[in-house]
C-alpha cells in the first residue's frame, strides 16, 4: 500500500537543523533529570533540569521571531523527540550505571524503546497522511512516501494562489508540494511580495522548468 524510498537530500542545510536537535535534546532531558532526582532524593538534579529549562525559553527568545514563542517551543517538543528521548536515555543510563540503580536504567530502556518509535512514527508514519514528499526529522535525508488511492478523476482545472515575501527557506518545497499532487490540471500562481531575498530567484527557475507555474511580482510591498 505504501511506497517508501530514502533518498539523499541535495544541498541540504544541515546547520538549519542543528540548534533544533539540541533544544530538543536539552528539553526532554529535564524530565529526566527530575526522575533522576525523585529516586535518589537529590534536590540538586530538580536545579539541573529548572537550569537547561531556562536555556531553552531563551534560546526560543531569539529563535524564528515571525513565530509565536508557543509555537516555537511546540516544534522543539514535537519535531526532533527521538532525538530528546534518546538524549534522556543516555543520561538515565549514566546515572544508572553510577549510582547502581536498576529503576533508572529500566525507566532509560523505556525512553529508548520511545526514541526508537517516535523515530519510526515522524519518518515515515505521519507523511503517509501528506500524500507529498517530506523531510525526515534529520533534516539530512529525505523520506519520500506516496500512498495510492482512488481519487476521483476530473479535468477540472484547478488553481492555487500561493503568497510569498522572504520565503527562499520554504518555497522550493512548498512549490514540489504542489508538483507532487495525484491531479495534474493545475496552475500555481506564485505573487511575490517584493521579497528581498532568493524567492523571486528559485519561483522564476521553477516557472521556467513548469509552464503551469507563473509568478507575480507586486510593484509595492
Amino acid at each position: 500500500m505504501f511506497n517508501v524510498r530514502l533518498k539523499i537530500k541535495p544541498g541540504s542545510a544541515v546547520y538549519v537543523a542543528l540548534p533544533w536537535l539540541l533544544l530538543s535534546t536539552l528539553i526532554w532531558i529535564a524530565p529526566a533529570l527530575v526522575v533522576i532526582g525523585l529516586l535518589l532524593d537529590a534536590p540538586g538534579y530538580f536545579v539541573a533540569a529548572a537550569f537547561l529549562l531556562l536555556v531553552v525559553v531563551v534560546a526560543l527568545q531569539f529563535s524564528d521571531r515571525q513565530k509565536s514563542i508557543q509555537s516555537r517551543l511546540l516544534r522543539t517538543v514535537t519535531e526532533y523527540p527521538q532525538v530528546g528521548f534518546f538524549g534522556a536515555a543516555a543520561v538515565l543510563l549514566m546515572a544508572g550505571g553510577v549510582y547502581q540503580e536498576n529503576a533508572l536504567t529500566s525507566i532509560a530502556i523505556a525512553f529508548l524503546i520511545t526514541s526508537f518509535l517516535a523515530a519510526v512514527g515522524l519518518n515515515i508514519t505521519r507523511q503517509t497522511f501528506l500524500i507529498s514528499k517530506g523531510k525526515s526529522s534529520l533534516g539530512t535525508y529525505q523520506v519520500r512516501t506516496t500512498q495510492r488511492r482512488d481519487f476521483p478523476k476530473s479535468d477540472k482545472k484547478v488553481s492555487i494562489v500561493m503568497p510569498c515575501f522572504n520565503e527562499e527557506r520554504f518555497l522550493n518545497e512548498a512549490i514540489e508540494s504542489v508538483r507532487a499532487q495525484t491531479h495534474v490540471n493545475w496552475e500555481l500562481v506564485i505573487v511575490d511580495d517584493c521579497s528581498v531575498d532568493n524567492s523571486t530567484r528559485i519561483a522564476a527557475e521553477a516557472a521556467s522548468k513548469d509552464k503551469r507555474i507563473r509568478v507575480i511580482r507586486l510593484r509595492r510591498n
